[in-house]
């Protein structure tokens, strides 16, 4: 049993040389202005289900979705253009070091395992049932790793959008076609012109 343990921490050294990738989880978060918040949210979980995500939850006008990467920039200019955005933000989470880290736990558990097996025929009835214990034990704990590591991989590959929608107060935070958020410009009638 020493000797596999020995081996096990051999392989963990030359497995954290490994070339890793960036990944990262992705946040934003918004603050809308409009007229009929819930038309808002409506077609805000469209936009999201048009886009491939769906909704992660849903309270009032506040809702959080989650859409695909790929579809990230669409999304984000659909909302944008919905209603007056009063504040965004957003962050990420580089999560790299921790999907390799866990990637290299699940190799190395599972290649002290292929071990464990190895040295099964050749094991006293007594050293039999310590190695089954064993077994056992690291079986649960690669199977906790890789249900970490889809965790992380599977927030990686969508983003997820927190956003507020509030009642519009006032025509003139609107972001209303053909009208200028900069009511002098509406005054003058250039808006009209630019809308053409």
């Amino acid at each position: 049993m020493k000797k596999i343990t020995a081996m096990v921490f051999m392989m963990f050294s030359v497995i954290c040389t490994a070339a890793q990738t960036d990944t990262f989880i992705e946040n934003y978060k918004f603050f809308i202005v409009h007229p009929v918040p819930s038309s808002a949210v409506s077609e805000i979980r469209k936009f999201a289900s048009d886009s491939g995500g769906y909704t992660l939850s849903l309270n009032g006008y506040r809702l959080r979705v989650s859409v695909p990467v790929k579809m990230k920039d669409s999304f984000l200019q659909q909302i944008r253009k919905l209603g007056y955005v009063n504040d965004e933000m957003n962050s990420s989470s580089d999560v790299s070091q921790a999907i390799l880290s866990l990637k290299t736990k699940i190799r190395v558990k599972k290649d002290y395992l292929a071990q464990l097996y190895s040295v099964f025929n050749d094991a006293s009835y007594k050293e039999t049932l310590e190695m089954e214990k064993e077994v056992n034990k690291t079986i649960l704990e690669i199977e906790s790793l890789e249900g970490e590591l889809r965790i992380y991989e599977k927030s990686a590959q969508n983003a997820v959008f927190d956003i507020t929608v509030s009642l519009d107060s006032g025509a003139n935070n609107l972001r209303e076609y053909g009208r200028s958020q900069f009511e002098w410009v509406n005054n003058l009638g250039l808006s009209n012109l630019m809308g053409k």
